[in-house]
């Protein structure tokens, strides 16, 4: 697929710098700081943290993050890594998977990541692909349910009938789109590297700094696109009867 030829219709319409919705409340919020100073005790995560916006703190805690996973200390790097997966993604089942993880990744060097990639597939994408976002958060973007729900109602509204595996999520907005999505025969046929291709044309489409800006772009105006999908799939499909 030639992205460059998508990039307008899926950002048309788009809030660009709305604010980011997670954390989504000050109590979840000092839970992550909390949690990720019992981790770094060497280094004043509150003093870094609070105060800020949840856009400039989740820039931020990719920062102080990124150099001690890729640090030789691989008991540390696997700790950060759950946290990023349970106490920041929310995801609390199966990380047992992830100090394996993290040693197929040692580095998070492009060699290691591509052949973590190739070798894992879609397979818990919602999970490492966090730790690889925390750690190159440049080059690697997080791909999540909302997210790729998202571009696929865009991508359907133009006349697309593939688009991207949609991963099991728990936003009550989301999910029935991609549920109309799947009844609609519509193929997920791209992953992580195609969806890398697409953020990164994006970004550098629609002027943003990096792609960690369009990432929380679309995480934030995921449930807006995929509830109006629905409602105008729902109204065509109810008037053609």
């Amino acid at each position: 697929m030639d992205w460059n030829q998508i990039v307008k219709p899926i950002m048309a319409g788009l809030k660009k710098h709305e604010p980011f919705p997670w954390p989504r409340t000050d109590a979840g919020r000092l839970k992550i700081i909390g949690t990720l100073q019992e981790l770094l005790p060497n280094d004043d995560i509150p003093k870094a943290c609070l105060g800020l916006s949840n856009e400039a703190m989740n820039r931020r805690l990719r920062e102080l993050i990124s150099p001690y996973l890729k640090s030789s200390d691989q008991e540390l790097t696997a700790q950060l890594a759950i946290w990023i997966v349970k106490q920041w993604g929310g995801i609390h089942r199966g990380t047992n998977s992830i100090p394996k993880w993290c040693r197929d990744l040692s580095g998070f060097n492009h060699k290691a990541v591509a052949s973590f990639v190739s070798q894992i597939g879609i397979a818990r994408i919602s999970s490492w692909s966090k730790i690889i976002a925390f750690a190159e958060p440049t080059t690697y973007a997080i791909y999540d349910a909302r997210t790729t729900i998202a571009i696929n109602c865009r991508l359907h509204d133009i006349g697309y009938r593939e688009g991207f595996f949609m991963p099991t999520g728990r936003n009550t907005h989301v999910e029935p789109a991609a549920r109309l999505l799947k009844q609609t025969n519509f193929k997920e046929v791209f992953g992580y590297r195609n969806y890398l291709d697409l953020i990164g044309e994006i970004s550098r489409e629609d002027a943003y700094a990096d792609i960690l800006g369009v990432e929380m772009d679309l995480f934030t105006n995921a449930p807006l696109i995929a509830s109006t999908f629905v409602t105008k799939t729902q109204t065509i499909s109810f008037a053609s009867r």
